[in-house]
């Protein structure tokens, strides 16, 4: 687990795959996001890679040396849990259990 300085966790599961996709988009950063899906105006989490140029500094997150931008409203939602990826779901969240 790597711990945000927010108390989110990431698994190890998540940062290497985002290690691995981060070569694969270059000039971009992994960014959690929580998005509304369309048409279905269901709310989601997705793993995205906006373009550097569009991210604020103070947004950016270093995580194991690799840069992970996390927008404030996710920020809020994302405090206290566990950030992992799941082959069937995506990004997924959960509880942070000790």
């Amino acid at each position: 687990m790597h711990t945000l300085p927010f108390g989110a966790n990431i698994t190890e599961r998540l940062l290497q795959l985002v290690r691995t996709a981060s070569t694969e988009h270059e000039g971009r950063l992994a960014q959690f996001a929580w998005i509304q899906e369309r048409p279905s105006g269901r709310w989601s989490w997705l793993l995205c890679f906006p373009g550097k140029d569009t991210i604020p500094a103070d947004r950016v997150f270093v995580v194991d040396g690799l840069p992970i931008y996390i927008a404030q409203e996710a920020e809020a939602l994302l405090r206290g849990r566990v950030i992992d990826w799941s082959e069937k779901a995506g990004l997924v969240i959960h509880e942070n259990v000790v």
